[in-house]
Order: structure tokens, then C-alpha cells, then sequence
């Protein structure tokens, strides 16, 4: 899935980097995860999803940190949200959420609230 995903951000967007809102499970593959998504990432912010098998905002941002990736933790998908549309305005960068469905309802929620 983050192959093609990967695979369709860089069709989308050729040659430009993108910002990532992204929570992944501690049971998948992250390392892979985040090794892909450096190919495409210029800055990540990362939530812990609504779920006990998520992996931690901090964990996950140290991990894409480690694949050259500018990454922030957050404690609510609400205030990465909100911040990753600032910075996206502010440096004309695309702005790509992915990760664990879990973070889905959330989300949609915090999009909703920005209306």
C-alpha cells in the first residue's frame, strides 16, 4: 500500500516534494514505512492513532528523522492537522494524509471543524 502510494504521489506531483500527515501500527512495517516515505516527504507530522497496537507520534517521527525527513510529533490529530495546512499555505508544499485507517474518523472530524 505506502508503494503505491508513494508510486501515485510522485505521479501526482513530479519532482516536488510533499508534507505527510501520517500514523502508522506498531505491527507493520514501519521501518519500510517511513524509508518510503522519505522519498517523497520535505516534512512529516506524525499522530499516535486511536488504537493500542499505534505506533507513538515521537516513535514514528525519530524513525522518519532517521530517513532525513523533518518530522514533528503531535498529541492530536486535530493540532498536526492544523498545522501541517499552515505549513503547506505557507510554503506552497502538497499536503498528503496517510497512514492507518484507524486515524480515518479523526481525521474527517478535524476537517469538518476547520469549515
Amino acid at each position: 500500500g505506502i508503494a503505491a502510494a508513494v508510486a501515485s504521489a510522485s505521479e501526482y506531483f513530479p519532482g516536488q516534494k510533499v508534507n505527510v500527515l501520517s500514523g502508522v501500527m506498531k505491527d507493520k512495517d514501519h521501518t519500510f514505512i517511513a524509508g518510503e516515505l522519505s522519498k517523497i516527504a520535505a516534512r512529516a507530522y506524525t499522530v499516535t492513532p486511536d488504537n493500542p497496537r499505534s505506533l507513538s507520534a515521537e516513535e514514528y517521527a525519530a524513525q522518519l528523522e532517521g530517513f532525513g525527513v523533518s518530522a514533528t510529533p503531535f498529541d492530536s490529530i486535530a493540532s498536526a492537522l492544523s498545522a501541517a495546512i499552515a505549513d503547506a499555505k505557507k510554503t506552497n508544499t502538497p499536503l498528503i494524509c496517510l497512514g492507518s485507517l484507524y486515524m480515518y474518523c479523526e481525521l474527517v472530524s478535524a476537517l469538518e471543524e476547520l469549515k
